[in-house]
């Protein structure tokens, strides 16, 4: 499914049945039974994660491998139909929510120059679990001030489905966050900025 949120392309799908078993398969063990919860002193936290930017980079390897083919992202760039030669680089972590983890509102401009980012939903428990959220508050702030919309059918936020699979792809400057996980099982995602970078004439 392609959708316009602000003006910009955003393409929800998921993952083929075989892939979504496959990367749960491999990264669901080595995720949660090494994830050793520190007591909650608080009751909002952001969620526990790891980067290749930081980490063993060779972790990822799996998941980009799977997502950068068609029809996944490499069909959402194709889309775009750039007329230049240019690279693709993919950098990704995860992110688990525990009780009460969540995700403050931001955007990935400044993280590594992406031009776009992902986002594949590996373990949903329920829709309590962590709702993504994309931010849109244009047209819904200009029709609530002129008293246009009083049943709330333009709200200011955008909430795609959430279950195991789900990808969503979005150019990287769209804000989002994450609701806080009400469930007493943590929530996986794995999220990926997607770098573009003109090639010198030697092609994709």
């Amino acid at each position: 499914m392609k959708i316009n949120l602000e003006g910009y392309p955003v393409t929800i799908t998921s993952l083929s049945d075989e892939d979504l078993q496959d990367l749960q398969n491999h990264y669901l063990p080595l995720i949660l039974n090494n994830d050793i919860e520190e007591p909650i002193i608080r009751q909002s936290k952001i969620s526990k994660n790891e980067s290749e930017l930081f980490g063993d980079k060779t972790f990822f390897n799996k998941f980009n491998e799977t997502i950068f083919k068609a029809p996944y992202i490499e069909s959402y760039i194709d889309s775009f139909m750039f007329q230049f030669p240019f690279t693709v680089e993919l950098s990704s972590w995860y992110n688990v929510h525990h009780k009460y983890d969540h995700q403050q509102l931001h955007n990935h401009i400044c993280t590594g120059t992406p031009a776009f980012s992902s986002v594949v939903i590996l373990k949903q428990p329920n829709n309590n679990a962590g709702q993504f959220v994309f931010r849109t508050p244009n047209l819904s702030n200009h029709l609530k001030y002129l008293e246009l919309d009083p049943l709330n059918k333009y709200p200011n936020v955008y909430e795609p489905p959430m279950q195991d699979g789900v990808m969503i792809i979005f150019p990287s400057c769209l804000e989002h966050y994450v609701y806080y996980n009400q469930t007493d099982e943590p929530r996986v995602v794995f999220a990926t900025n997607i770098i573009i970078k003109k090639d010198n004439g030697e092609g994709k």
